[in-house]
């Protein structure tokens, strides 16, 4: 470089470094002499994973640029499946390709799309166009590995992004071009680049517009013979685990029956078959789990449907059997997965005086027909006045009397309004303090493990004090009923039940990956408009 007639040389080294073993490692610092003077660098410390990725910090979605880190210094691994033409005739520094794994898969079957970048040059920025894919469900495999690969005895960069392509329909499904728009050296634009001026000159970059031609690809229909009821449009290779815990409950405890679904293929499409389960016993559902695993093979993993059983009587009841259906792509035939059949005992609760079918309470210690008389000391006083001789003074006793008689109705309406307006005053005072002790019971349970639990065990509890009920088998639905009975509007009950709802899912999901939230406040001020609007 020459400025004002000075002129500047610079001289730079690259290595390439391939690691052996992972851990963390110094590269020390390289000392140079540059006419008698000694000049040092930096020591660089480098840290090497157990994988050969090289990930940003981002992932970039299909049709994002997945270069944006640059060429790798370090090298990595590269798939065990090597491009289709590489046998090149031309000595080209740049190009990209695109492959699949199978060209007549079946509906619905797994095939691995890749594309790769090789180049022998140092490039700038690049972006990637992927084909829309618009009749395929993708799942993104690799979002970026680079690694190093010799072809015809030159070295090469390799960059790749592998996807998962499950195919929506049957047929001839074309595939389109995909193209790559990177910053290329420009070799002819600056002469001082010639070996005789010792690369002193400095690289300018030219665009350049890469693409590999699309494909097309024959899409197979599922075979109908053989094909049951219980085949749901499952595609792959599968197993299946159940099991429920406890296998011996209380009436109104819940059991929790799980079902793992385990494989590979298009798992998150997978639903369960219907169930016949008896009318004594109530069914929540909870959303399932999925829980995939992405390897360059493809998409396997697992998906965990739970159900949350609660039986409303006593007895045995059974978890009825099932199948699970699937379509075996190598073995080209469908293979039925048994749910067995499990029995559950359900023991009565002790001094259950709730009928559940009716939702109704029944109170055996207090007859409603039943008033305090108020007393009539006041009274009583009157008789002596009317005189000890009582056939002397007949004309003024029943006088006297008469007006008794006419002044008892009075007295006893006002004295029984007294008794009852008390009464209520009485009722609607422990009321409030009840509902304040409970909320201020609410609002000192710790969250945690168990949280819900105890959150529904102490509604539960206000149920029996509010509605004077014994044992703890009321379901969300039977409480909202409840409400309803004794006066509660409809539009109240339908946010309880919502919230009851959310209450429950966190109650009977236990992997802990659902994001759900409970606002206790929320519940704690809807409880207390509904507890004011209860008529009894």
């Amino acid at each position: 470089q020459i400025i004002n007639g000075s002129m500047t040389v610079k001289k730079q080294f690259s290595y390439t470094l391939i690691p052996q073993e992972k851990g963390t490692f110094t590269i020390p610092p390289i000392d140079v002499t540059v006419d008698g003077r000694a000049y040092k660098s930096n020591p660089v410390a480098v840290v090497i994973g157990d994988s050969g990725h090289v990930r940003p910090h981002q992932s970039p979605g299909i049709n994002q640029n997945p270069f944006t880190q640059g060429i790798p210094q370090i090298p990595g691994g590269i798939p065990d499946q090597r491009p289709n033409n590489l046998d090149r005739e031309n000595d080209v520094p740049y190009w990209i390709e695109t492959n699949i794994s199978k060209k007549n898969p079946f509906l619905n079957e797994q095939v691995i799309f890749a594309f790769r970048f090789y180049t022998s040059v140092n490039v700038g920025t690049a972006s990637l166009t992927l084909p829309a894919f618009k009749d395929f469900s993708v799942e993104e495999l690799v979002p970026e590995k680079k690694g190093y690969q010799t072809i015809n005895g030159k070295r090469y960069v390799v960059s790749e992004k592998i996807l998962a392509l499950f195919p929506l329909k049957a047929g001839k499904i074309n595939i389109e071009d995909t193209s790559l728009r990177v910053e290329v050296p420009d070799e002819s634009a600056n002469p001082f680049n010639d070996p005789f001026f010792f690369g002193m000159g400095r690289t300018r970059l030219k665009v350049k517009n890469l693409k590999s031609k699309g494909m097309q690809i024959d899409v197979k229909q599922l075979p109908t013979e053989n094909q049951t009821d219980h085949f749901t449009g499952l595609v792959g290779h599968f197993d299946l685990e159940t099991k429920s815990d406890p296998k011996e409950v209380l009436q109104g405890d819940s059991v929790s029956y799980q079902i793992t679904l385990k494989g590979r293929g298009n798992i998150k499409e997978a639903v369960l078959p219907p169930f016949n389960f008896s009318p004594n016993i109530k069914v929540y559902d909870d959303n399932p789990t999925v829980n995939l695993v992405r390897k360059e093979s493809g998409v396997e993993g697992e998906k965990i449907f739970k159900k949350a059983l609660v039986p409303t009587q006593s007895g045995s009841f059974e978890i009825p059997e099932g199948v699970v259906s699937y379509f075996d792509p190598d073995k080209q035939q469908y293979i039925d997965l048994n749910l067995a059949k499990q029995i559950i005992s359900v023991k009565p609760v002790q001094s259950e005086n709730l009928s559940i079918a009716k939702g109704m309470p029944v109170d055996q210690t207090m007859n409603k027909n039943q008033v305090q008389a108020p007393e009539t000391n006041g009274l009583l006083p009157l008789a002596p006045v009317l005189g000890s001789n009582l056939f002397e003074n007949i004309g003024a006793e029943i006088v006297q009397l008469s007006i008794i008689f006419y002044l008892i109705p009075p007295f006893l309406f006002l004295g029984l309004f007294l008794f009852k307006r008390g009464s209520f005053k009485r009722n609607k005072n422990s009321r409030v303090l009840a509902f304040q002790k409970f909320k201020n019971k609410l609002r000192k349970i710790p969250v945690g493990e168990g949280w819900a639990i105890k959150i529904e065990k102490s509604l539960k509890d206000y149920f029996e004090h509010r509605f004077k009920l014994v044992g703890h088998a009321l379901t969300p639905i039977e409480m909202a009923a409840l409400f309803e009975q004794n006066g509660v509007g409809k539009d109240l009950i339908l946010r309880f039940i919502q919230m009851m709802n959310v209450l429950q899912s966190l109650i009977y999901n236990q992997t802990g990956k659902q994001e759900v939230t409970f606002n206790l406040q929320e519940f704690c001020e809807l409880l207390e408009v509904m507890n004011q609007k209860i008529k009894i």
